[in-house]
């Protein structure tokens, strides 16, 4: 996770991106925890970055899709898509059939304010 976190940190910065940086590190953090809890294989990682928005992508090779759970209060796990969906503009799920899928979330000016759907 760590990994993760410090190469989108550093792409959002080369690219003078500063602003997306917290909420695209967190929200990285929970897709690659998602995968290391729940799907259990490798992952890959990409992000793009344009002079608008930034796309952060996390591959993994389970064709289980991602279900938004809801636990108590007390819980400690549970709340990963709600985290991602709360802290990007936009954010979604590729199914690539048997060969896993992509979870995407998208960050902006606009990220951080809860408008992200799936």
């Amino acid at each position: 996770m760590r990994q993760a976190r410090e190469h989108v940190r550093n792409t959002l910065e080369e690219a003078g991106r500063d602003q997306w940086v917290d909420d695209a590190a967190l929200a990285v953090s929970e897709l690659v925890s998602n995968v290391v809890l729940h799907a259990g294989t490798e992952c890959e990682l990409s992000v793009s970055v344009s002079w608008d928005s930034a796309r952060v992508s996390v591959r993994d090779f389970s064709k289980a899709l991602p279900v938004e759970r809801h636990y108590g209060a007390d819980a400690t796990t549970g709340r990963g898509l709600t985290i991602v969906a709360q802290l990007s503009a936009d954010f979604g799920v590729d199914p690539l059939g048997h060969d896993g899928k992509v979870v995407w979330f998208v960050v902006d000016d606009s990220s951080g304010d809860g408008a992200g759907s799936a």
